[in-house]
């Protein structure tokens, strides 16, 4: 007689063991998900806001320079102050703007023309 392999296959114990584990690293990494998106949503409100105030203050300056009234000073918007340094050429004005809030603060630049009050170059720094 010819005596068959037994197949060995896992006990019951085995099997729920692996489907245990194999749910715990899914809902876990559901888990992490989740955070990461949380956090990237909050970045991405962070930035727009800085992006609005950034246009606001460009905005601000160039009715200023319309005027003809533009002078160092600061500048507010929800809860973030600029202070800003202004330099007059005979064509462009030149402005550097510090801005502080609770949770940053980085600095930035830009070059306006006088004449048709459109900006020739845009910095952020860090």
């Amino acid at each position: 007689m010819k005596q068959r392999k037994r197949l060995k296959r896992g006990s019951a114990l085995q099997i729920s063991l692996i489907l245990f584990l194999t749910l715990t690293s899914f809902i876990f990494s559901c888990g992490q998900l989740t955070v990461v998106a949380v956090h990237l949503a909050k970045q991405e409100e962070l930035l727009a806001k800085e992006r609005l105030s950034q246009i606001l203050f460009v905005r601000y300056v160039r009715e200023q320079v319309e005027q003809g009234t533009l002078t160092d000073g600061s500048f507010g918007t929800s809860g973030a102050t600029m202070d800003y340094d202004v330099s007059d050429d005979t064509d462009t004005v030149t402005v550097t703007c510090r801005v502080e809030d609770e949770e940053e603060s980085y600095t930035f630049g830009f070059v306006m023309d006088k004449a048709s009050l459109n900006l020739r170059s845009f910095d952020i720094n860090g």
